[in-house]
């Protein structure tokens, strides 16, 4: 984890092999859990990412020398995941309620003077990381949610891919200077087209019987909104003065480095899911 005083550094603009072999040889395994692993495997492989996920902006938030979280958010965040997988999206006002008056009676019992700033950060993490990996969870315990999970990670990854390489290329007009200098609106623009791309070829592969409309539209959600989830976290970084989230993922940095763009997509298009296609 990124110690107090290392700096925030620019990603770096090539794909070294190391970068390249650790995505291959995630993307496999994450396939195969989706594909030969039950909704509840996947309910396990979330609550883990959840905790981890958790700890590393933990890590962050003390390296910034704000108050970090307390076991209390990794408890509360694999709870409102159990929750939201076992009972359905119904019952996220009913959780997230109760975990906010849960933290924030709590921080009235503190005597520090961060008790406050403490409480905000915990329910941050659990808004900015809980929810979105539950709904990942609960995506794919729909019925063919497999294939709802294959399809909106492939967008998103189709996304990075091409938002990288037309950015790169052709990139000229800055999509946030004082958050991720890197990132241009000509690479967001080609990352939209290779959402959209990516949801078609995976929605022919894995999904044929998804209306073309759906998946269309899991990709311009992942073109659209993944971009957001990918600045948060630059945002985060940046103010707190650190280059990655973690050491997890060799070339890559943390968990939350990975997949922040993937827990906006998928939130957003489990909120699609629902209105559109749950039956």
């Amino acid at each position: 984890m990124a110690r107090r005083g290392r700096r925030f550094q620019a990603r770096r603009d090539d794909l070294p092999v190391i970068r390249i072999a650790s995505g291959v040889v995630l993307a496999a395994g994450f396939a195969a859990l989706v594909v030969f692993g039950s909704p509840l495997h996947f309910f396990v492989f979330c609550e883990i990412t959840v905790a981890v996920c958790l700890l590393e902006l933990s890590g962050m938030l003390k390296a910034g020398g704000q108050p970090d979280l307390k076991l209390t958010s990794v408890t509360a965040g694999a709870a409102i995941v159990a929750v939201i997988y076992f009972g359905g999206g119904d019952h996220i006002v009913a959780v997230t309620g109760a975990v906010l008056i849960l933290v924030i009676a709590l921080s009235l019992f503190q005597k520090d003077d961060l008790a406050y700033q403490r409480a905000s950060n915990t329910l941050y993490g659990i808004f900015y990381v809980t929810i979105p990996l539950s709904a990942l969870a609960a995506l794919r315990a729909e019925p063919g949610g497999e294939g709802y999970i294959i399809i909106i990670v492939t967008a998103n990854a189709f996304s990075d891919i091409f938002a990288f390489f037309t950015g790169k290329s052709v990139g000229k007009t800055p999509l946030a200077p004082q958050i991720s200098p890197g990132k241009t609106v000509e690479g967001f623009i080609g990352g939209l087209a290779g959402a959209m791309a990516g949801a078609v070829g995976a929605k022919l592969a894995v999904a044929p019987m998804l209306g073309m409309p759906h998946a269309l539209a899991a990709g311009a959600l992942a073109g659209f909104i993944g971009p957001i989830g990918d600045l948060a976290e630059s945002s985060i970084k940046r103010k707190m003065g650190v280059k990655d989230s973690g050491s997890a993922i060799p070339g890559h940095g943390g968990v939350l480095d990975r997949i922040d763009s993937l827990m906006f997509s998928a939130v957003s298009f489990y909120i699609y899911v629902t209105i559109f296609l749950s039956q």
